[in-house]
């Protein structure tokens, strides 16, 4: 019976995006819920192509002193079919259907999680991602400090040579009709911010 794992990836990047403890804990929540409610409850979505396959291991019960014990079983979650949802990693066992769950996955995590990345695979195979994600969060997008050209005017030959020539001093303020190499600098600075 195939197996789907879902592995998180750099999950404290992610998570520290936003320099807010406010977002931090949002993040967190968000990342949570996703987890451990809505991608079981996706699997266990049986009217959308596919079917979970039970597990013959044994996995304890929960623990009955547990207050999550009522959300949070491991043998129930086995007899359902699936294997881990915590840690970072979700996997169950399907009797049919794993491709077209994998690809709802795909798209859940994309909605609820953007920017979050992620590696699904399907008896330890990775999948090739179906389409790139670019996040229009990337600092690569933002303006540079320096010359205020954004990353999608600068492939325009018009939009750089309209820019006033400006560069740095040293003390760390604009100034006009600085010499030629410290224009030249500042630019060459400002490429390499864009390429990333």
């Amino acid at each position: 019976m195939p197996r789907v794992h879902i592995e998180f990836q750099r999950v404290q990047a992610w998570l520290f995006t936003v320099p807010r403890l406010r977002a931090m804990v949002g993040a967190n929540a968000l990342l949570g819920e996703t987890l451990r409610v809505k991608l079981p409850e996706l699997a266990r979505d049986t009217g959308k192509g596919w079917t979970l396959e039970p597990s013959s291991e044994i996995y304890p019960s929960a623990d009955p002193n547990d207050p999550l014990k009522d959300h949070d079983d491991p043998a129930a979650d086995a007899n359902d079919g699936i294997l881990s949802r915590d840690g970072g990693h979700f996997e169950a066992r399907f009797s049919s259907g794993a491709e077209t769950f994998a690809d709802e996955a795909e798209q859940l995590l994309r909605s609820k999680l953007p920017g979050l990345r992620f590696q699904i695979s399907i008896d330890d195979v990775p999948r090739p991602r179906s389409k790139v994600h670019l996040s229009t969060e990337l600092p690569v997008l933002a303006p540079c400090e320096w010359t205020g050209v954004v990353l999608h005017l600068a492939s325009s030959s018009k939009a750089t040579s309209a820019l006033p020539s400006r560069s740095m001093s040293r003390s760390g303020t604009m100034r006009r009709g600085a010499p030629k190499t410290a224009q030249q600098s500042t630019s060459r600075a400002c490429s390499a911010l864009r390429r990333g």
